[in-house]
């Protein structure tokens, strides 16, 4: 999911931050206050973050380590939500992609079909679910 998502220095040292307050189960409206910033700011700099390869990295060992010992139920379930999200992104990306394959001899006729057979597949998993 990391996208190639430069951080500046000052952002990473925000971020080593945030890592920390989040393993504390603090709000955004905490850590913004903390590090006396706009919430929506905060928020930017999150989903900035999100974007590199270091999110996921660290969020796989913060799981990891509150998984070994539950000691802020909290916590784990806020890291645990936060793992699901990535994964589940993961899995969608990799759907879109596989399905919107397209070759640059096909005619209008054919990728319409293409895609109607996209929307269907996708029609007919949803009504399992």
């Amino acid at each position: 999911m990391s996208q190639n998502v430069t951080l500046s220095e000052r952002d990473k040292l925000q971020i080593e931050k945030i890592k920390q307050m989040l393993l504390e189960n603090k709000t955004h409206l905490d850590m913004s206050q903390a590090l006396k910033i706009h919430r929506r700011t905060l928020y930017r700099k999150i989903q900035k973050w999100i974007k590199t390869e270091d999110f996921e990295t660290w969020l796989k060992q913060a799981w990891l380590q509150k998984y070994q010992k539950v000691d802020d139920v909290e916590a784990f379930k806020g890291l645990t939500r936060l793992l699901g999200y990535v994964i589940t992104r993961k899995l969608e990306v990799k759907e879109h992609v596989e399905q919107v394959i397209i070759d640059a001899t096909d005619d209008e006729a054919t990728i319409l079909s293409k895609a109607v057979a996209i929307l269907e597949r996708k029609t007919k998993s949803r009504s399992i679910h």
